[in-house]
C-alpha cells in the first residue's frame, strides 16, 4: 500500500491508495520527487508547506534541521517535533566533575592567606537543576613556610606549617541563563567544613575546628558537546570554627574554582542525533 499526496494546493490533500507492489527507488518514487520538487516553488521558500514539499522531493533531512528555526515555532510540526525533544530530555543525567581552585580566607583569617583547592563532585542534573555531593580539600605543608593561627586557649598568634581543610557538602544548583553553548547557576550548598592548623604533639591541644558550611554563589559552564564542559564556581562560605572550642577565629571564605566535567548520556544523544537536534536555543 502506498499512499500518495496529489493536489495543487498542500491544505487541501487528496490520498489515492494504490494497493500491490511497488519497488522502491524505482520509477513511482521518481514521479512523485519529481512533482513534489516542482509543487514546492508554489509557496513562499520559509514556508511550511514548502518544507513538506521539499522533504517528500527526496529532501530527507532539510525538514529536521529547519523546522528547529524559531520562525517555525507556531507551526504544528515544529510543536510536535519539540514535544519529542522534551520526553528524550526528561530523564536525569548522571554527573561527575574535577575541580581546581582556591582558599580565600576575609577578616580574622586573612592572615592565613590563600590556599589551593581540590576535589570533585558527583550527581545529576535534572532539566534547571542540579544536585550533587561536592567533595574539596585545602592544603598547604612546608617547612620553609609559616602560617599564623590563632587557639582558644591563647589571645596571641601562634605560627606553623600546616595548614588542612576539608569541604563536604550537598550542592544544588538551578539555571538562569541557558544559551547555545553557555550555562549560568545560581548555586548553594550545606553541608560540613574541617580546619586543623596545628601539628601537635601528645602534650598539646589539636587546633582543629569543625562547623557547618552554607554557601551561596554563581557558577557558568562552557558546553563544548552536549555532554562535556569547562566552568568557573564562585562561592562565598559562611561558617564558625569557634563552635569546637580549639579557635579562636572565623570569618567567611571564598572559593574560587574552575571545573571539568561531563554528563552520561549516550542514549539521549543516539536519539537527539537521529533527530539532528542542534541545541542551539
Amino acid at each position: 500500500m502506498r499512499i500518495v499526496w496529489m493536489q495543487s494546493a498542500i491544505t487541501i490533500i487528496k490520498v489515492t491508495i494504490l494497493n500491490g507492489f511497488v519497488p522502491l527507488n524505482r520509477q513511482y518514487d521518481k514521479f512523485t520527487q519529481q512533482e513534489f520538487d516542482l509543487l514546492k516553488f508554489r509557496y513562499n521558500s520559509e514556508s511550511i508547506e514548502y518544507l513538506l514539499c521539499d522533504f517528500y522531493s527526496g529532501n530527507t533531512d532539510s525538514i529536521l534541521s529547519k523546522i528547529q528555526d524559531k520562525k517555525y515555532d507556531s507551526t504544528t510540526i515544529s510543536k510536535e517535533y519539540y514535544s519529542i525533544i522534551n520526553e528524550i530530555m526528561k530523564p536525569s543525567d548522571c554527573h561527575a566533575s574535577f575541580i581546581v581552585g582556591t582558599w580565600i580566607p576575609t577578616g580574622s583569617m586573612t592572615k592565613l592567606g590563600v590556599h589551593p583547592a581540590f576535589g570533585f563532585q558527583i550527581g545529576a542534573k535534572s532539566k534547571k537543576w542540579s544536585y550533587d555531593v561536592a567533595f574539596i580539600f585545602s592544603g598547604s605543608v612546608s617547612s620553609n613556610l609559616t602560617y599564623p593561627y590563632r587557639r582558644s586557649s591563647h589571645s596571641s598568634w601562634e605560627v606553623s606549617d600546616h595548614f588542612v581543610n576539608l569541604y563536604l557538602a550537598f550542592e544544588t544548583g538551578r539555571d538562569i541563563v541557558k544559551e547555545k553553548h553557555h550555562e549560568l547557576q545560581v548555586i548553594g550548598g550545606a553541608g560540613f567544613d574541617g580546619f586543623n592548623g596545628i601539628r601537635t604533639n601528645e602534650d598539646e591541644k589539636s587546633a582543629m575546628g569543625i562547623t557547618y558550611d552554607l554557601n551561596l554563589g554563581l557558577a557558568y559552564r562552557y558546553y563544548f558537546t552536549r555532554s562535556f564542559y569547562m566552568g568557573l564556581r564562585g562561592k562565598l562560605h559562611i561558617v564558625d570554627y569557634k563552635l569546637s572550642g580549639n579557635l579562636n577565629m572565623t570569618s567567611p571564605y571564598f572559593s574560587l574554582q574552575m571545573s571539568i566535567g561531563g554528563f552520561e548520556m549516550s542514549v539521549k544523544n543516539r536519539y537527539l542525533k537521529g533527530l539532528q537536534y542542534k541545541n542551539d536555543r
